[in-house]
């Protein structure tokens, strides 16, 4: 299960010494948009895995589902056989016509993160920090931009000597660790995926 919008934003709050609920620096609804621009920003690098549910009616091409990046696999829900099939752009294409109820499997981008701070994300828990870790990069960004919250930064949470050089390298630090991230935490089925792909870059055929 996903970590809550509350427990991502918390963290986000501790990693930037913003946990005085007296006197936030970022009010809980821009850290939320952070939250939300980091799982937009997943694709097409880290992806979700889907499947979803096509009735073809002897035709020999289909749309892909609109959030998909990959398609990994085709079939027949009464396993029959399917003519082959390719992943081309926007459409899946059979070498012939196909009348049968189909499945397709793939991966795509990831859906909205539900409103509410019990909402659960919809990343694997392994996954999780990693828009954290974007929303971090988004808030020192922020900050290097507003002087106004840059001064009450400097003296509420952080009454040692900090410039606007140290926040941006703050930020470009954040933003790599997201970038690394994003790549690490791919699963062991898009990696396979992903080098097939690299070795068959014709399309995948069921």
């Amino acid at each position: 299960m996903g970590i809550t919008r509350l427990a991502a934003r918390t963290s986000v709050r501790v990693h930037l010494d913003d946990t005085n609920a007296a006197d936030y620096i970022w009010p809980n609804a821009s850290i939320d948009a952070f939250l939300d621009e980091g799982l937009r920003s997943l694709a097409p690098v880290l992806l979700r895995e889907n499947s979803v549910a096509r009735e073809a009616a002897a035709v020999s091409s289909m749309a892909k589902p609109t959030d998909a990046v990959y398609v990994v696999r085709v079939y027949a829900d009464n396993g029959s056989e399917l003519p082959d099939w390719h992943d081309f752009g926007d459409d899946i294409r059979f070498d012939e016509p196909v009348l049968a109820s189909l499945t397709i499997e793939y991966f795509g981008e990831w859906p909205v993160w539900a409103a509410g701070d019990a909402s659960e994300s919809p990343l694997r828990a392994y996954q999780d920090v990693v828009v954290s870790y974007y929303a971090i990069a988004k808030c020192y960004r922020e900050l290097a931009r507003d002087r106004v919250k840059f001064k009450r930064y400097s003296t509420i949470a952080q009454p040692n000597s900090v410039e606007i050089e140290d926040i941006v390298r703050l930020a470009d630090m954040w933003e790599e660790d997201f970038l690394r991230a994003r790549e690490a935490v791919r699963s062991p089925k898009q990696l396979r995926l992903e080098r097939d792909l690299r070795g068959d870059l014709g399309g995948n055929s069921e």
